[in-house]
């Protein structure tokens, strides 16, 4: 039972390492384009009414929300990995795997299982939050990801499902 849990927080943390990095894919894509429309951002500031009738969508305000927010995605996700990092290092794990012989079966299985849903909410929660915080640009590489990853999910479990019905097939399925 450990072995599957652990796999499946395996497969939840590497699907969310793998949108998150290539939401930072797109935020550095988003921050060169914001580089280069700096001007303008900056005549918009300096010259409001010309720049608002020419480019309504670079107005200056809008135009540092973006940079703001590309800016601060990945030191808000690094601060979530820490904290998750923290949580794992306080020796919870340690505790919940030292399953004793005078416990119920309930509570070796919560014992085991409830440390590593928390891992796996905290981590998609990380994930979630970093997406949030990108712009359009970061979250259609995020969703190109979120697609790549689920289709490799599905995949695996094609395979997985496909071998063992192989398998089977040449054992149970000789009636």
């Amino acid at each position: 039972v450990l072995t599957i849990i652990l796999s499946v927080v395996n497969v939840v943390t590497a699907y969310a390492f793998f949108v998150v990095g290539l939401l930072f894919a797109g935020r550095v894509v988003g921050l060169w384009i914001a580089m280069i429309l700096s001007p303008l951002a900056f005549m918009s500031l300096a010259v409001p009414s010309y720049m608002s009738f020419l480019f309504s969508e670079y107005k200056f305000s809008s135009w540092a929300e973006k940079v703001a927010k590309l800016s601060f995605s990945a030191p808000v996700f690094l601060f979530f990995l820490y904290v998750i990092l923290s949580f794992l290092n306080q020796g919870f794990l340690e505790q919940a795997l030292n399953v004793t012989s005078d416990m119920t079966t309930m509570e070796k299985f919560l014992s085991t299982l409830v440390p590593f849903v928390i891992i796996t909410m905290l981590i998609l929660k990380a994930k979630d939050v970093t997406v949030k915080m990108s712009d359009e640009i970061g979250k259609k590489f995020a969703s190109w990801g979120e697609s790549l990853g689920s289709l490799a999910v599905g995949g695996a479990l094609a395979v997985g499902t496909g071998g063992a019905a192989l398998a089977m097939r040449g054992t149970m399925g000789r009636g």
